[in-house]
């Protein structure tokens, strides 16, 4: 498992260490919605290695299974038993608004009842981890309310762990 997984698994653990998702929720009503900046970098830099030295070229097949940022919310899902909806975005920045946007409409439109979103940063030896559980409670989701007080309560509590 690559430096990107661990966090994820770790920070998930974390999250979910007194709860079992599978007792309150059908396993393809759980998911999964993950973001960060450098992607798979750091494990994609290991991979470049592997294949650099012509006289000495051995591509790893188990470093280059992890090239993808996915595979973390893949790790995650096994694990938990989750089956249901998992996205993985790529951006400059933590970006509250539109993690809880998107958890949001999977909780709303009913494709998902329980949902684990958050930032899983990794890329040398900066690292960065920030997990939240969102539940659907009838037909909005608990993390369902003003855009603008979501954002900023997001804000704060990332800003504060």
């Amino acid at each position: 498992m690559d430096r990107l997984c661990q966090l994820g698994m770790i920070t998930a653990e974390g999250l979910l260490q007194n709860r079992s998702l599978s007792n309150d929720y059908e396993s393809p009503k759980m998911g999964l919605v993950l973001a960060n900046a450098a992607s798979s970098l750091d494990t994609d830099r290991k991979h470049q290695a592997t294949i650099q030295d012509h006289d000495n070229y051995i591509p790893s097949p188990s470093v280059f299974v992890y090239t993808l940022p996915n595979i973390v919310a893949g790790e995650i899902s096994i694990r938990n038993g989750f089956r249901g909806e998992n996205a993985f975005f790529i951006f400059d920045e933590y970006e509250p608004a539109f993690l809880a946007d998107y958890t949001n409409r999977l909780l709303t439109t009913g494709k998902l009842d329980a949902c684990v979103t958050g930032w899983v940063e990794l890329d040398g030896n900066h690292y960065d981890s920030f997990l939240y559980l969102v539940e659907r409670e009838g037909q909005k989701s608990s993390l369902q309310w003003q855009k603008d007080h979501q954002s900023s309560l997001l804000t704060q509590l990332y800003q504060q762990r």
